[in-house]
Formats: structure tokens, C-alpha cells, sequence
């Protein structure tokens, strides 16, 4: 096995994957690095901080890669692998995963639902009508939900807000940069101020 491991040659290695995984109950984790393009883990350590990025960058050059031919990292949104890639390789593009970016994207439209019932005391209980995908929705949160988008509500700009983002990690790479500046610039000039509702 140490025979074989001694002719992996990292040289092509360009865009990673990052994520941590528990190793055992309890606190104790471990993070896993993998060449997207080959889809194959190349690197893993214990921890889960910035200092697992100095460990991969050694482990990579000792293994004929470089650090200034990787060009991307896929991550979650951890402050620490942030940190991480920032000192480790700083000249590469950070590409937060579809999962966490969406999960935030739920807790913004719940938060706007949450506010907005106060007022509006038809959205109390319909908190997963918006988080779930609507081709998921049971015959009678179909029924409910319709009822509701119908309504003028922020929370239904939220939702949509949500729906359009979602949509574009199912469009072509190509498109994608385009149509996310598209997104961003109509985000940020639709009226829902979560704080004022």
C-alpha cells in the first residue's frame, strides 16, 4: 500500500472539494479534500480548521501538485476554511455548494414569514409550505400554498426571490455568472426589509 502511495502524482490537480465529517461520537472531525475533476479524494486530516489547508498544501507538493495550479475550492461556508484558503492560496475562486447556499436561502425566506404573521395571521403554520419544493408539496399543502401565493405578500417575493436562485445552479456554466448577476441586482432592489416588516 506505501508502495502505491508513493506514485500518486498529484500535478493535474486544479479544482477541490472540501468538507469535514465526524470520525467518531462526539466532537472529533476530520476534513476531506477531493479533485473535483478526477472525483477522487486526494487529501484528508484530523480537524476542521484554516491550519487542515497548510497540511493539504504540503501533502500536495510532496506529491508532485502545486498550489498555484489549483484554481478552485468547493466548500460550505465555514469562517475557517475561508481563513483557511485565503492564506494557504490566495489567488483561488471560492464556490460556496448548492446545499449551504440554499439553506441560507430558506432561513431568509422563513424569517420574512415569521415577521410578516404578525400581521398577517394566515401564514401562521406554514412555515414548511415555503421551505419545501413545491413538486414535493402534499395534495393539501398544494391547495394551501396556492391560496396564499396568490396574497400580496413580502413573504411570497421571498419565496420567489428563493425559487429563481435556486433555478440557476440547474442552468449551463456558461450561463450561470450572468444570470446570477441578473439575480443579484433584482434581489437587491425588490422591497422586502426583513428588519421593517
Amino acid at each position: 500500500m506505501e508502495e502505491a502511495w508513493s506514485r500518486i502524482d498529484l500535478s493535474e490537480v486544479a479544482q477541490v472539494g472540501i468538507d469535514e465529517t465526524s470520525q467518531a461520537k462526539g466532537h472529533q472531525y476530520v476534513t476531506v479534500f477531493m479533485d473535483l475533476t478526477e472525483r477522487w479524494i486526494v487529501y484528508f486530516t484530523e480537524g476542521k480548521g484554516a491550519e487542515t489547508f497548510a497540511s493539504f498544501k504540503t501533502d500536495l507538493e510532496g506529491y508532485e501538485g502545486c498550489a498555484e495550479n489549483v484554481n478552485e475550492f468547493s466548500l460550505d461556508m465555514s469562517p475557517a476554511f475561508q481563513r483557511g484558503i485565503q492564506k494557504e492560496f490566495p489567488h483561488v475562486r471560492m464556490t460556496f455548494d448548492c446545499f449551504h447556499s440554499m439553506k441560507l436561502m430558506n432561513q431568509a425566506v422563513d424569517e420574512v414569514r415569521w415577521q410578516e404573521q404578525k400581521a398577517n395571521p394566515e401564514l401562521k403554520g406554514s412555515k414548511y409550505l415555503w421551505l419545501k419544493n413545491e413538486w414535493n408539496h402534499t395534495p393539501w399543502q398544494k391547495k394551501l400554498f396556492d391560496a396564499l401565493r396568490v396574497l400580496d405578500l413580502k413573504t411570497n417575493k421571498a419565496h420567489h426571490l428563493k425559487g429563481v436562485f435556486q433555478d440557476i445552479f440547474t442552468c449551463s456554466p456558461e450561463d450561470g455568472e450572468s444570470l446570477l448577476k441578473r439575480w443579484y441586482y433584482w434581489a437587491t432592489r425588490i422591497s422586502i426589509d426583513r428588519r421593517g416588516i
